[in-house]
């Protein structure tokens, strides 16, 4: 059988927007550092600014000019899974519907996310094979969310409750395809 499958691609022009913003921050701190009239304190914050800054924005326009060229999507839904574009690791983080309850969106300081709410039996053995340090980092997401595990929702090519609308959607259709 043929899956289809979704691909959602990051949206280049807010990321450039941020990168762009990431840099100006870093001219400033520049200026901070080479004005006359700075003092020590002053520098040094300048100093620090511009690496945050500089080395941030630079690095977030590579990444994500490196994704556009490549073609290399954010999400790839497909009829049993889900698929999460992890650009550090270059490889994807994959969610099996059959685990999951629910896709929600939620804000975070005005911030969209994409919650997961898993089934109990997944979630039982999801904590029972991850270390003592995971397990709190999922214990602070879930004080924070209301869930274990979110994903960003901003910065897509695709608005995040439609994302999240699709998502639903294929997990009912996916539970629809299981139960029969």
């Amino acid at each position: 059988m043929h899956e289809s499958e979704i691909k959602i691609y990051q949206s280049v022009w807010k990321h450039m927007l941020v990168a762009i913003a990431c840099l100006g921050c870093a001219i400033g701190a520049w200026l901070m550092v080479t004005s006359t009239g700075s003092s020590g304190p002053a520098k040094v914050a300048g100093c620090v600014g511009g690496i945050f800054f500089g080395g941030g924005g630079l690095l977030y326009a590579i990444t994500t000019l490196y994704n556009w060229m490549r073609h290399i999507p954010f999400f790839i839904i497909y009829e049993n899974r889900v698929e999460i574009y992890q650009p550090f690791k270059l490889t994807y983080h994959t969610i099996p519907l059959a685990d999951v309850k629910r896709f929600r969106l939620i804000t975070i300081n005005s911030v969209k996310f994409i919650a997961v709410d898993y089934t109990t039996a997944s979630l039982t053995h999801k904590l029972a094979k991850t270390s003592g340090l995971k397990q709190r980092m999922m214990a602070f997401n879930v004080e924070a969310s209301g869930a274990v595990e979110s994903f960003l929702a901003d910065g897509l090519a695709m608005k995040g409750q439609e994302l999240c609308n699709l998502l639903n959607s294929r997990l009912k259709d996916n539970n629809r395809i299981t139960t029969k």
